[in-house]
């Protein structure tokens, strides 16, 4: 079974009754249908840093009815995991467009989910797709800590991940000699011991974290190594700006100290709806804060549906005409390479003579001021990594 074969069927009978019949399109989709009726377009809730999405559900229940909810899990945890907040995000906007072909879209993210959503929705614009609604819930613009953090996700083992929790763990109970000793110890040794072997030792020292300890080593281990690549991707992610608003849903308690959490060095700060949610980041999707959450998500969707913008990108004409010709010949199309544009072709057109119409396709974005076309992720070269290319840039 998966997360989503639970969502779509919430009884033992309705579930018995699928695997009989074996599996269903939405898992070849990636969505979790969470709720498919209402009027209105859909909204996609796009996961947090753990992939998962056990508090689709709970938001989706505070959500205007008449919205169908589809959830956007992370990468399965028995695939190779992305590197990059473009390429996970790319994988998403596959999906949301398998679900719904065409805009408007409508979509919201928790966390790392916030910080995809910003992404999501300037590839959809790069698609020449409307997005009526990009939510960030509690998502801080990694750009604001560029230069700040260390990227060590990257090269970081599964072993030393374990014991991050482990050390929480140590901190979060009274200080004894023997707690605070055994995450340090086990530290020195993690990489000389295969992972099975140390999530053993730490079972048996007490180390282990609570929400680990029903759990098998070789089930942790594939979670780790999404967390780790999460942290990879959010740590090195650069956002552009984007010429739409966006809807930052920020806790009450514990606010940082910038309000907009960093996104108003990469957007006009007009551009930014800020919503202020009781509690804290991560009570917000507990009762009853998750009931206010929902609310003030289902206004802010109603809003930006009514004032929604034109984009630019949407009313783009690549078509320039470099050469008329009186006599009806075959005309000549030009396409510039990666990063020039159309006006290298005027001596050419010179050279060729005015017995043939010349035209050139100018690539969106040279001059700066319009998204750039959708990204291709090309196939990995290792199961550790895939990247991003730019089409301009092929």
């Amino acid at each position: 079974m998966t997360v989503v074969d639970l969502f779509e069927h919430s009884t033992v009978a309705s579930l018995v009754a699928y695997l009989e019949q074996g599996e269903s399109d939405t898992v070849v989709k990636g969505a979790i249908p969470v709720r498919t009726t209402g009027s209105e377009r859909p909204l996609f809730l796009i996961h947090d840093n753990t992939g998962q999405g056990l508090w689709f559900p709970l938001l989706a229940a505070q959500i205007n009815s008449e919205i169908p909810v589809y959830g956007l899990p992370g990468v399965p945890l028995d695939e190779p995991q992305l590197q990059t907040i473009e390429g996970m995000a790319a994988r998403l906007v596959e999906i949301m467009r398998t679900v719904q072909p065409v805009g408007p879209y409508r979509f919201a993210g928790w966390s790392l989910g916030g910080v995809l959503a910003y992404e999501v929705a300037n590839q959809l614009i790069g698609q020449d797709q409307i997005v009526e609604f990009a939510g960030l819930i509690d998502a801080g613009c990694p750009v604001s800590r560029s230069g700040t953090n260390q990227p060590h996700a990257r090269n970081q083992s599964s072993q030393t991940a374990l014991l991050g929790p482990c050390e929480g763990l140590a901190r979060e109970t009274p200080p004894t000699a023997e707690r605070w000793s055994t995450p340090s110890g086990l530290k020195k040794v993690a990489n000389e011991l295969n992972f099975e072997e140390l999530f053993r030792q730490c079972r048996e020292s007490g180390a282990l974290h609570e929400s680990l300890v029903n759990h098998m080593a070789q089930e942790i281990e594939p979670y780790l190594v999404r967390l780790m690549a999460h942290a990879h991707a959010n740590e090195n992610y650069v956002a552009k700006p984007i010429p739409i608003p966006i809807y930052l849903f920020t806790a009450e308690e514990l606010a940082p100290p910038d309000p907009l959490m960093g996104w108003g060095s990469v957007i006009s700060e007009r551009q930014i709806h800020l919503i202020r949610a009781p509690g804290t980041r991560h009570s917000l999707m507990d009762d009853p804060h998750v009931v206010t959450l929902g609310r003030a998500l289902s206004i802010a969707i109603a809003q930006a549906s009514k004032q929604r913008p034109g984009l630019p990108e949407t009313q783009y004409c690549p078509h320039v005409t470099l050469q008329v010709s009186k006599r009806s010949n075959t005309p000549v199309f030009c396409v510039p390479g990666a990063g020039d544009n159309v006006i290298g072709f005027l001596e050419l057109a010179g050279a060729i003579g005015s017995e043939c119409p010349i035209y050139g396709l100018q690539p969106r974005g040279v001059e700066g001021a319009l998204e750039e076309p959708d990204y291709v992720v090309t196939r990995p070269r290792d199961a550790e990594d895939r990247r991003i290319t730019p089409l301009a840039n092929l």
